[in-house]
């Protein structure tokens, strides 16, 4: 088989899309204060991730496409969430490839919290290659009246 041009790209793409999300991540909250964020990843695979909250906790969604549960593992411990994923990308097509922009391969990342999560609350479902994770932090700062007898 011939070499491919453009495999020698996906570092440089990988590179690129980290830049990018840098613009796109508010400083004050990237690594400090509300939650901040970690990523390790290999083969590209780096799907998008949205977090959202109210006052009852939060969601995070995650487009994870060709995945299925068991390509997937979540993990909660004290103020961090974790998610690692999997996906293969293996064909063995007919002829040279001319363009290729599906990745595979594996990730993690990590978010850490300003408080600690419920860790018994936390659910998860992963429907048509969308995981929606929701959980709730522990509410600090919430005083109870004790009555005196």
């Amino acid at each position: 088989m011939s070499h491919n041009p453009f495999d020698d790209l996906r570092e440089f793409f990988t590179v690129l899309d980290s830049i990018n999300t840098s613009f796109h991540t508010d400083p004050r909250t990237a690594g400090a204060g509300r939650f901040g964020s970690t990523m390790r990843s290999s083969g590209g695979f780096a799907p998008a991730v949205d977090i959202s909250g109210t006052d009852d906790g939060y969601t995070l969604t995650a487009d994870l496409p060709g995945c299925t549960s068991k390509d997937v593992d979540l993990k909660v411990h004290d103020k961090e969430i974790c998610l690692t994923a999997s996906r293969d990308i293996t064909h063995a097509p007919e002829g040279d490839i001319y363009r290729r922009e599906r990745r595979g391969g594996s990730f993690e990342r990590c978010w850490s919290f300003s408080s600690s999560i419920v860790e018994d609350k936390v659910s998860a479902e992963l429907t048509n290659g969308v995981l929606n994770v929701s959980f709730p932090l522990v509410k600090e700062g919430i005083h109870k009246n004790i009555t005196i007898k």
